[in-house]
This record gives C-alpha cells, structure tokens and sequence, in this order.
C-alpha cells in the first residue's frame, strides 16, 4: 500500500472544484431552503383548507376550549372495559340503532346535512 503525501495531497486540494470544496454547505443551505418552502406550502394549506378556523388550540381561543368540551351524557360505547359477549351484543345493537338512523336519511335532501337531523347535541335514542 502506498502512502500520500503531504504535497499530493495539497496538489489534490489545488485542483478541487468550488462545488467539491464546499459541497457540505451547500447541502445544508439546500436542506433548510426546502424546508422553508414545505412549511410555508403546509401554512398556506392549513389556512385554505380550513382547519385554521376549527383549531382551538391557537392561543386566541384558549377561553372557547373549556366550552368545546365533549358531552358525555349520550349513550356511547365505552373505550375501556371487559370484552364480553354482553358487551358485543351491546356494541351491536347501538350499531345497529345508528344504522337505521343513517340509512333512513335520503341522501340528496338538503334537511340530510341539517344538525337535527345528524342528532348533534341531542341523544340518539
């Protein structure tokens, strides 16, 4: 194996590009400018698509998120608890209740999107 020098190696040094000299940098200058673009392209989506308007965790709506509570007066199935057969049948038959509700809403009737009709703030049973 043959050793280099400290000459060629100043020689190759000589002789390297700008690109090759400072490829590292322009890597993280190229790196962080396309981040900046993906954030403000992921800015410019939340703002137009809406969840902008909706998000309460913004720090101007810090006195709404205690109103925006979920109520928890309706009947829904529990996120915890022993998967019995007792608790299947009880799965189905709210499943099978809120099918019924569903299916029985013509799609194409403007009432189909009214609150009422999709039961928001009001029990199901």
């Amino acid at each position: 194996m043959a050793a280099i020098s400290i000459e060629e190696l100043r020689d190759d040094a000589a002789h390297m590009t700008l690109w090759w000299r400072h490829r590292f940098l322009v890597l993280i200058a190229g790196v962080i400018m396309l981040s900046f673009i993906m954030v403000i392209i992921g800015m410019y989506i939340y703002n137009t698509s809406g969840a902008a308007q909706v998000d309460l965790s913004r720090p101007g709506y810090q006195s709404v998120q205690k109103e925006a509570s979920r109520d928890t007066t309706d009947d829904s199935f529990a996120s915890t608890g022993k998967l019995d057969k007792e608790a299947f049948n009880s799965f189905d038959s709210m499943y099978a209740d809120h099918a019924r509700q569903v299916v029985g809403v013509d799609s194409f009737d403007p009432k189909a999107v009214d609150p009422n009709t999709l039961l928001f703030g009001s029990s199901s049973n």
